[in-house]
């Protein structure tokens, strides 16, 4: 897409036509907007990657902090006769 930008802003430039021009610029306009939206729907992504990521880190965490105690609860004794 930045390249595209580039490509369009380069052809504005180099056009006569004062109409066309207005015409390519606001294509120019319209091709940013969709850049920042894109921009901002990949951090607001990689947002919820590293809340996750560390979700999950704090759950192993918690895990790796537990302890398995042995007690006995009760016997079961029997004869056999």
């Amino acid at each position: 897409m930045d390249a595209e930008i580039k490509l369009r802003k380069s052809e504005a430039k180099k056009m006569l036509h004062l109409e066309e021009k207005v015409k390519v610029q606001h294509e120019i306009k319209e091709l940013e907007k969709q850049r920042a939206q894109k921009r901002q729907t990949l951090f607001a992504k990689q947002d919820e990657v590293d809340d996750r990521k560390e979700q999950l880190l704090s759950d192993i965490e918690k895990r790796l902090k537990q302890r398995i105690v042995n007690e006995e609860l009760f016997t079961v004794r029997w004869e056999i006769v």
